[in-house]
């Protein structure tokens, strides 16, 4: 398997989208569809998953970090 190829277990996969409650907010609704479509804000958060995952072994911090986050802060 080279470099190149995804070695993380299928229990760690990077989500597709940013997937949280928007709880009737339009704006916030408006702002995910634009940060779910940019492949720009996409590719940076995978680059630095492969830093921290891979290089610096920590944990995710890529978009299943910002669920878990945005999830809680909004339940906050």
């Amino acid at each position: 398997m080279s470099l190149m190829q995804d070695q993380t277990p299928d229990l760690f996969k990077t989500p597709k989208n940013i997937e949280i409650e928007l709880k009737k907010n339009a704006l916030l609704g408006k702002v995910l569809d634009l940060v779910n479509s940019n492949e720009e804000i996409r590719t940076l958060w995978k680059i630095t998953n492969v830093t921290a995952v891979r290089r610096l072994q920590m944990t995710d911090h890529g978009i299943l970090h910002f669920n878990i986050v945005a999830n809680n802060a909004l339940n906050i």
